[in-house]
This record gives structure tokens, sequence and C-alpha cells, in this order.
């Protein structure tokens, strides 16, 4: 029984000093798996954004080529139209001076 008296105070250092070290150790990965954690999770995040903005400088670029698209196409046709209905003006003009004798280029400037 002397022997058990004696071993209490010794075991229970031990135990408390094994309490000591877990809780420091459970402490310390707290602090630092969190980092890690974020760490990764940043790194995805940064690639992600790094495949979104590929994805918009594409799209950006597609905008711009239909823009170039419809200046090239669209304004040529829309300035040869506006040629043409100057062309039906004046003829329209030369009939009606033909017909009443008078000369509206004059009067109307086109």
């Amino acid at each position: 029984m002397d022997e058990a008296k004696n071993l209490q105070p010794v075991l229970v250092i031990f135990v408390a000093i094994t309490t000591l070290a877990t809780f420091a150790v459970n402490v310390y990965k707290s602090k630092r798996d969190p980092d890690e954690k974020n760490k990764e999770d940043l790194d995805i995040h940064k690639e992600g954004c790094k495949y979104r903005h590929e994805n918009l400088d594409d799209r950006i670029d597609e905008i711009n080529k239909s823009i170039s698209n419809i200046k090239d196409n669209h304004l040529k046709h829309i300035e040869s139209n506006i040629e043409d209905l100057k062309e039906g003006q004046t003829k329209i003009l030369t009939i009606m001076e033909y017909l009443h004798n008078v000369d509206l280029k004059t009067k109307f400037k086109t």
C-alpha cells in the first residue's frame, strides 16, 4: 500500500503532463491546419479566377470580332443603300422637272 501511495503523486503528475502535452498539440494543430486549408482554398480560387478571366477574354474577343463584322458588312450596305436612294431621288427630280418644266434642283438642293 505504501508503494501505491508513493506512485499516486507520480501518476497524477504523469497524467497532468500528458494532458498538457495533448492540449498543446491540439492548439498547435488548430492554428496550423486552418492556414493549410485556407492556402489550398485560396489556390483553388486563384485557379478558378484564371479560367474565368481567360473565358472573359475570349468572349470580349468574340464581341470585338462581331462589332468589326457589323462595321465591315452592314455599314457598307447602308452606305450603298443611301447612294441608291440619292440616285432614285435624282431620277424622280429629273422626271418632275421634265413633266412640269420647273428647275427643282435649285429649289431642293440634293
